[in-house]
């Protein structure tokens, strides 16, 4: 029965994948045009999502028999430390999305280009700063005791994958500004096309690392490195040939501008230090517990369930500026239609995924890895738990952020992050491994899901004033 509104809302999709522009000088017509620009986003996106997850499906068999358990235990660890600094942009990038929105939607093509080059030089300046607290950081650092490795090869390559993975992160700072310019245009459908070639190329440097027994920090480079020339290939074609208008230059720097973007970023600030904290630290609670190669069972399987979250974002992500853009011209009707069908197809991907992963989860573990990793069911049954929220949340939260309630989803998160980390902390000592994930589910419940419902119906009733 699932499947029938699946396919009609598939069907319903792919009449809508052009290239050429709708008409959009009625109310009609822009519903069209932004429905086309999110499936045009939404398949591309998919496309590259599965060119990502075939990807790790043949790299992470690849590398953890390669590296061994502690070796990649140790990637994953330092993969989710340096998720900890992604909120490092102070939410700029996220803040940009909205005033480029806001800024078109006003047909102020002098303020977007204020905002795009001073978002831009406020990033590069914070990456080199991150650069330069490595550089003094990396000689005092005890890299062995911070993710608690033991093997000579762990302990020689501790130090180097993390500067690797935070250089790598510090230079796609201020070019990460072109993919979310595509996003307020609303052709998130570019650098999606752009991803699929960098997944393809970083697969390939892979296999060549592993064939002539390269070290950890060089499969780092090519998983984090190689993606980072795929975003600045997509800023040379962006600011080049399509929008040179837009590239940024310091005489465009504006004060206001910045204070705009800071204002606006910190909100998304507090929802990007809540997530990662909340859903990033998991990793690091386990290794500092119980052991950086205890980290293996729990990343692999937490990797499996990441295909759910990947499915879901490829239809709803481009539904943020499109929710903005209607609030801004009044279409309201299409503000509710949208949210029913992202409402309705996260659902219906969520179901059908879980009741795969929970008969088979196991076994497709055995194929996809080996029989080195041993997953519980009751582990499979909580990152289950834990992805059906995120059917309603997902959608949920996109929603609350075209509306401007960012200040509620920032408070909500920050609340729920706290309380997720403490209650991963007692659970892992009391259960193991399971208990991260146990405290995610719990915080998630009490803290987001239940409010997140009751503001968003708050939010859906109070609609018709704004007509």
């Amino acid at each position: 029965m699932m499947a029938v509104p699946m396919l009609s809302f598939l069907r319903r999709a792919f009449a809508l994948v052009r290239l050429r522009p709708l008409d959009t000088t009625t109310s009609s017509g822009r519903s069209r045009e932004r429905f086309r620009r999110a499936a045009l986003s939404g398949f591309a996106s998919g496309g590259a999502k599965v060119v990502a997850v075939l990807t790790s499906l043949i790299t992470v068999p690849l590398t953890l028999k390669y590296l061994g358990n502690e070796r990649f235990g140790m990637w994953m660890a330092v993969s989710s430390v340096v998720a900890l600094f992604s909120f490092a942009d102070l939410g700029i990038g996220n803040g940009l999305v909205n005033l480029v929105t806001d800024a078109e939607g006003r047909g102020d093509h002098e303020a977007t280009q204020r905002a795009i080059s001073s978002g831009f030089w406020i990033l590069a300046a914070i990456a080199t700063l991150l650069l330069g607290a490595t550089a003094i950081a990396y000689p005092i650092t005890p890299w062995q005791s911070v993710f608690r490795v033991t093997s000579p090869a762990a302990i020689h390559e501790a130090g180097p994958v993390f500067v690797v993975l935070i250089s790598c992160f510090a230079v796609n700072l201020p070019i990460g500004v072109v993919s979310r310019i595509e996003s307020a245009y609303q052709s998130g459908f570019v650098p999606n096309l752009w991803s699929i070639a960098s997944n393809i190329a970083s697969l390939l440097a892979i296999l060549l690392i592993i064939h002539f027994h390269g070290s950890v920090p060089l499969l780092l480079l090519a998983v984090s490195g190689v993606p980072v020339l795929g975003v600045a290939a997509n800023g040379a074609h962006l600011f080049l040939l399509r929008r040179p208008w837009l590239l940024p230059r310091i005489r465009y720097f504006s004060l206001t501008a910045a204070k705009g973007l800071v204002g606006t970023g910190l909100l998304f600030f507090c929802i990007q230090v809540a997530g990662v904290l909340g859903y990033q630290s998991d990793n690091m609670v386990i290794a500092q517990i119980m052991g950086a190669a205890q980290v293996t069972n729990y990343a692999v399987a937490a990797r499996m369930f990441s295909v759910i979250p990947i499915v879901m974002g490829m239809a709803i992500a481009p539904l943020w500026p499109a929710y903005a853009d209607a609030i801004a011209r009044g279409d309201i009707h299409w503000v509710r239609s949208a949210f029913r069908v992202s409402l309705g197809w996260c659902f219906a991907v969520t179901i059908i995924i879980l009741v795969v992963l929970l008969a088979f989860g196991q076994k497709i573990l055995l194929i996809w890895v080996g029989p080195q990793i041993r997953v519980t069911f009751a582990l499979l049954a909580a990152f289950a738990a834990r992805s059906a929220m995120s059917a309603y949340l997902y959608p949920a939260s996109t929603l609350l952020t075209g509306l401007g309630k960012i200040r509620t989803l920032a408070v909500l998160a920050m609340i729920m992050a706290v309380f997720n980390i403490a209650l991963s902390i007692v659970l892992v000592k009391l259960y193991g491994t399971i208990g991260a994930i146990l405290g995610t589910v719990i915080a998630e419940v009490v803290f987001a899901l239940l409010p997140t419902y009751i503001v968003v119906s708050r939010s859906l009733r109070e609609m018709p004033a704004m007509e």
